[in-house]
């Protein structure tokens, strides 16, 4: 049983980092309705995220997780030219401040937990 919860919880961040991926590097026609800059709510969320899951599925890796994250957006950008895409400084930075977020409530979520724990 321990293996297959391994396995699932592997398999869900690399779920989560291969479907940013794929939206990062292909072209997804959005609404022309979309406001400025909404594309940057959309990175930040996505890297939030996927830092947090992690730290919520493994909570004593979450500094590799933050750091891993923001070296795996940095590498999208700079290959997004590659795919026909453009690469954008306020992505990287979007992504970034995505993933320390992620981090930083992680961090947060795992010390109350571990708090509230040990006090009942």
């Amino acid at each position: 049983m321990v293996n297959f919860v391994k396995y699932f919880k592997f398999l869900t961040v690399v779920t989560l980092a291969a479907t940013i991926a794929f939206f990062s590097l292909y072209s997804v026609h959005l609404p022309t309705a979309t406001p400025a800059g909404s594309d940057k709510v959309a990175h930040f969320t996505a890297y939030l995220v996927l830092v947090l899951t992690a730290a919520i599925l493994r909570p004593k890796s979450i500094a590799f997780y933050t750091v891993s994250a923001i070296l795996y957006g940095t590498l999208i950008e700079l290959i997004q030219p590659t795919f026909s895409r453009q690469n954008e400084l306020l992505d990287f930075v979007a992504n970034s401040l995505g993933a320390i977020s992620g981090g930083a409530i992680g961090v947060t979520v795992t010390r109350y937990v571990r708090h509230r724990t040990q006090a009942s």
